[in-house]
C-alpha cells in the first residue's frame, strides 16, 4: 500500500511540474511576441525572468504539493536534523541490542548446556537411587538372615547355659568325691604315721607372665615352671608316681570323651595348653602372676599334686608408701632394738602385704612353710643392723617408719626401707 501511494505521488508531482512548465512557456512566448516588458526590463530579459519564475514556481508547487499530500515528506523537510539524531540513536540502540542479543544468545546457550548437564545429573542420580534401592533390599535380606542366625545363636546359648548348669552340678558332685578321697587319703596318712612333707594349699613357686606374649611363648614359660617345680619337690623328698616321669602331678580337669561320651581326665599337656590360652586372652595390662600350690598334704616318697592360681599384677604400694611405724625407747640394748624392728615387720608390715603381695619364696621355704607364717617384707640383716646402729646414735627416743623402697607389685617382693627420726 505504501509503495503504490509513493508512485501516485511521483506521478502527481510530474504532472503538476509539466503543467507549470507548459503554462510558463506559453506566458513567456506570448510576452515575447508582444514584446512586453516588466519593471522596465527589455522584453528578452522579461522572458528570462518569466522562465526563472516558472521554474521556481514548479519547485514551490512541487514541494508544496508533496508536503501537502505526504506527511513523510513534510516531516522529512521540517524535522530532518531531528530525524538524523533519532536515526543515530536508533542505530546505536540497534548496535546495543545486537550485542545484547549476542550476549543473550551465549547465555541461552550456557543455560541450555546447564540444562543438558542437569538432565544428565538427574539421570545419574536416578541410576544411583536405583542402585541404592537394590543395595537396601539386599541389606534387608542380609539383616533378615542375620536375625535368623541370632535366633539360632540364642537357642544355642540357652542350650549352652543348660549344659553349664549340668556341668556345675557335675563339678559339685566330683568335688564331693574329691573331698571324700582327701578324707580317705588323710586317714591313710594317719595310719602311715609319716610326717607331712608339703602341706595342702602351700605355695610352691610364682611366675610373672608379661603382657604381649604369644600362646606358644606362654606355654614354653609354663613348661619351664613345671620343670623348676619338679626339681624343687624332688629336693625335699618327693618321687614320681609309677609310670610317671615327673614328681609333680598337674591337676587335671574332667572332660567328656567325644567318642565314648564318658568322663575322663584331661591330659596334662592339654591342661597346660588351656592354661596358656586363658592367660593369653586375659586383659591384664601389667601381666598375670601365676602361683603354683600344693593341693594336699604330701609325704616323703609321694608325687606332689599341684594346681595354679591367677592374679593380676597390679601396683599395690607406690614407692615411699608408709607401711607401718613404731617408737623405740632410749637406752635399749642392740638385741631389744633388733627384736622391735622384727616385730614392726611381722606385726605391721606383714599384715599390710598379706593377700596382696606374693610371699617371699626363700631357699628352704618348702620345708619351713606353715599356715600364717608367710614371709612378707624383704629387708636384709645387714640393713637391720645398720638401722640398729643408727638408732643407738640418737639421743632419746626414735620414731622408726617402714616405707616401700620401690614400687611394689603383686608379684613382689615387698622391699622395705626403715627411716629413723628422732623424737
Amino acid at each position: 500500500m505504501a509503495g503504490s501511494y509513493g508512485v501516485l505521488l511521483i506521478i502527481a508531482l510530474v504532472i503538476v511540474s509539466g503543467v507549470i512548465a507548459y503554462v510558463g512557456d506559453i506566458v513567456g512566448r506570448r510576452m515575447g511576441r508582444k514584446r512586453l516588458s516588466l519593471f522596465g526590463m527589455r522584453p528578452r530579459h522579461t522572458a528570462i525572468v518569466i522562465s526563472v519564475v516558472s521554474g521556481m514556481l514548479i519547485t514551490i508547487f512541487t514541494l508544496g504539493a508533496a508536503m501537502a499530500l505526504s506527511e513523510n515528506v513534510r516531516l522529512g523537510f521540517l524535522r530532518v536534523s531531528q530525524l538524523r539524531s533519532e536515526l543515530r540513536e536508533l542505530r546505536s540502540t540497534r548496535g546495543r541490542l545486537t550485542e545484547e542479543t549476542k550476549t543473550l544468545g551465549a547465555r541461552a546457550k550456557e543455560l541450555e548446556e546447564g540444562q543438558r548437564a542437569a538432565r544428565e545429573e538427574v539421570v545419574r542420580q536416578h541410576a544411583e537411587l536405583d542402585a541404592t534401592k537394590k543395595t537396601l533390599d539386599k541389606t534387608k535380606g542380609d539383616l533378615a538372615r542375620e536375625q535368623e542366625k541370632l535366633i539360632s545363636v540364642q537357642q544355642l546359648r540357652k542350650g549352652a547355659e543348660a549344659a553349664a548348669r549340668r556341668a556345675l552340678a557335675e563339678k559339685l558332685r566330683l568335688s564331693r568325691i574329691a573331698d571324700q578321697l582327701q578324707i580317705s587319703e588323710w586317714k591313710a596318712q594317719q595310719e602311715r604315721g609319716s610326717p607331712v612333707m608339703l602341706e595342702a594349699r602351700q605355695p610352691l613357686d610364682t611366675m610373672l607372665v608379661e603382657p604381649g606374649l604369644t600362646q606358644p611363648q606362654i606355654r614354653k614359660r609354663l613348661d619351664a615352671l613345671v620343670a623348676r617345680l619338679d626339681g624343687a619337690v624332688r629336693g625335699v623328698g618327693a618321687s614320681p608316681a609309677p609310670n610317671e616321669k615327673q614328681a609333680v602331678q598337674i591337676h587335671h580337669a574332667i572332660i567328656q570323651d567325644p567318642k565314648t561320651r564318658q568322663d575322663v581326665w584331661m591330659p596334662a599337656n592339654q591342661t597346660l595348653n588351656e592354661l596358656a590360652k586363658g592367660i593369653r586372652t586375659s586383659e591384664a595390662k601389667n601381666g598375670i602372676v601365676l602361683r603354683a600350690i600344693c593341693l594336699r598334704n604330701t609325704h616323703e616318697g609321694e608325687a606332689v599334686p599341684i594346681d595354679f592360681e591367677f592374679f593380676r599384677n597390679d601396683r599395690v604400694f607406690p614407692k615411699g608408701a608408709n607401711l607401718g611405724d613404731t617408737v623405740i625407747g632410749e637406752g635399749l640394748a642392740d638385741d631389744r632394738i633388733y627384736d622391735a624392728l622384727v616385730l614392726l615387720l611381722r606385726d605391721k608390715v606383714g599384715p599390710r602385704g598379706q593377700g596382696r603381695v606374693m610371699p617371699l619364696m626363700k631357699p628352704g621355704g618348702l620345708l619351713s612353710y606353715g599356715r600364717g607364717r608367710e614371709s612378707v617384707g624383704d629387708i636384709s640383716n645387714q640393713e637391720l643392723f645398720a638401722v640398729v646402729k643408727q638408732i643407738k646414735q640418737v639421743q632419746g627416743r626414735t620414731h622408726v617408719i617402714a616405707i616401700a623402697k620401690e614400687d611394689v607389685w603383686t608379684i613382689g617382693p615387698l622391699k622395705v626401707e626403715l627411716k629413723v627420726e628422732p623424737i
